[in-house]
């Protein structure tokens, strides 16, 4: 299932990043595709358990400060360093076979209150974890509820947000729904499409 209806890859799962070093010098693959074009509506590439995240972080740049330890609440979590800033807001689905999607780039408000037609989405509520309450700018998640999706369900329009060049999906895939695969071990996702 292509996560956007007549979506185009721009950006293939074995490009070399980063993208701001001269190519001899990349040292990792992109793993994962970028798709856009299309109705712009990204759908569910699974069946599974889907849960929409916004993650903000402090200008620091990192969970916790020296000495406090992060809330068990945010650890349980494999996704938790997907930043806004870098990824924009994401969509964790979760395959019954244990497999982890990851989409992103998407506008928090599209998943947190997606418009113009919030009916057509499955998010509903939404709450909050904040990393900690001692400094002044702490970390801090927006997560909605956790929702059962069809294969092809409309979840979220595309987005740029993130360090996005424009409108389209980051679609990443874990081979474990508990662990950030290293780039060069996870899915193809062109196996979906």
């Amino acid at each position: 299932m292509n996560v956007i209806r007549n979506g185009i890859i721009t950006t293939g799962f074995e490009e070399m990043r980063p993208l701001n070093l001269p190519p001899e010098k990349r040292w990792h693959i992109h793993g994962a595709l970028d798709l856009a074009g299309g109705d712009g509506i990204i759908r569910a590439p699974a069946r599974g358990t889907a849960q929409g995240v916004v993650i903000f972080r402090s200008p620091g740049g990192a969970w916790g400060a020296p000495g406090i330890d992060e809330k068990s609440e945010i650890l349980e979590f494999p996704w938790r360093d997907y930043w806004y800033d870098i990824y924009g807001g994401i969509i964790v689905l979760y395959e019954p076979k244990g497999r982890m999607h990851i989409l992103a780039h998407i506008w928090a408000s599209q998943i947190l209150n997606p418009q113009p037609h919030p009916a057509q989405f499955p998010f509903r509520y939404a709450y909050y974890i904040e990393e900690r309450e001692t400094t002044r700018y702490p970390c801090h998640m927006m997560l909605t509820e956790t929702v059962e999706v069809k294969d092809g369900q409309p979840l979220a329009r595309v987005g740029n947000a993130g360090q996005s060049t424009g409108p389209h999906v980051h679609w990443e895939i874990h081979h474990q729904a508990t662990k950030l695969d290293d780039y060069p071990l996870r899915i193809n996702p062109e196996e979906y499409l």
